[in-house]
């Protein structure tokens, strides 16, 4: 199952200080795998959408814009990736996760971003306590 191609693939992008210097997706971290973060979502998401099986996106959470930017190339890179393999995906960011989420597609505009991005289902930037229950009924589009 781990190699099945999903519908539709939920990033988490962790904010300021909460990266894992080892670089593991395995934690208790809410964005790893394992956490009680992750088990929730697991738990609601609905069929065909599904967290990463593989590596997830790691950036180091150092407090500095020039990190940001560089985690939101990082991010890009994985975009670029989904797109060509014609995923769909959600990014669900908690601080400056969604700083690192914005500074990836702010620069083309909301109408320009969501052609840009086809696969890009919504994007989501809350406090990780509450991105569980609400994930679970998000439906939204990108807006115009």
């Amino acid at each position: 199952m781990a190699d099945e191609q999903p519908d539709e693939l939920v990033i988490l992008v962790h904010g300021t200080f909460a990266g894992d210097k080892e670089r593991r997706d395995d934690g208790d971290r809410w964005w790893q795998r394992g956490s009680s973060t992750w088990q929730a979502l697991t738990a609601t998401l609905p069929k065909g959408t599904r967290l990463p099986p593989g590596r997830l996106f790691h950036w180091s959470g150092a407090n500095a814009q020039s990190k940001r930017l560089s985690a939101s190339m990082d991010l890009l890179v994985l975009l670029f990736d989904l797109e060509r393999r014609g995923v769909r995906y959600h990014l669900v960011g908690h601080s400056h996760g969604g700083s690192v989420i914005w500074e990836t597609l702010a620069p083309r505009g909301s109408k320009a971003r969501a052609a840009a991005n086809p696969k890009l289902t919504a994007w989501l930037d809350q406090n990780a306590v509450e991105v569980a229950a609400r994930l679970a009924n998000f439906r939204t589009r990108v807006p115009d």
